[in-house]
């Protein structure tokens, strides 16, 4: 089988965070926990420190009394406690929102080599990548680990963690189910 693709800017993007979603599950679980336990210790130090204890005159009963906050007092209390987790907060979002898509597309702008013409061959014996732009790449199967599929993207994944991206929007429907054959007779397919 052979055909032959271009990479848009905006497929870069989609296959890159095709790319990342197995590596996003375990960071979103790291921040996830760890956000856990930043609001639970804001928590127990909020219920700590809510109420203070304030000493009576020596005449009387030495059991300190407690005096409750008034909700002045609590709110400011409440803002400088959360404070820290809302700029974490703010940060990670700064990260994902806007960070990340930039550096993405600025890696696309500097990647020359997913700017031409790309023909792939496949067979269930080797792949071949030939682009306009020069680049010339043939190997066996061996040379990737899996493969994964969304919407108009294809993803093989080397051992290192990178990826190739197949964009299959220029293929028929019968090209596509001979594309999924082989792919899946020599590779695993993951979602």
């Amino acid at each position: 089988m052979e055909f032959s693709y271009q990479i848009s800017e905006d497929d870069f993007v989609r296959g890159s965070k095709l790319a990342a979603k197995t590596l996003r599950t375990g960071v979103v679980k790291t921040i996830l926990f760890w956000a856990f336990v930043v609001i639970t210790f804001v928590c127990i130090f909020g219920v700590i420190t809510q109420t203070r204890q304030v000493p009576q005159d020596s005449d009387q009963d030495p059991a300190p009394v407690t005096q409750p906050v008034s909700s002045t007092q609590s709110t400011q209390s409440l803002i400088q406690n959360l404070a820290p987790l809302a700029a974490v907060i703010a940060v990670w979002a700064g990260l994902i929102l806007f960070w990340l898509p930039h550096t993405v597309r600025k890696r696309y702008r500097k990647d020359t080599n997913s700017h031409g013409v790309i023909t792939l061959t496949l067979d269930s014996d080797q792949f071949a990548l030939r682009s306009s732009t020069g680049i010339s790449y043939q190997s066996g199967w061996n040379a990737f680990t899996e493969w994964r599929e969304k919407g108009d993207l294809a993803l093989l994944r080397y051992p290192g963690g990178t990826f190739q991206f197949i964009v299959l929007s220029g293929l028929s429907l019968a090209e596509r189910e001979e594309l999924r054959g082989i792919l899946t007779a020599v590779l695993p397919q993951k979602n």
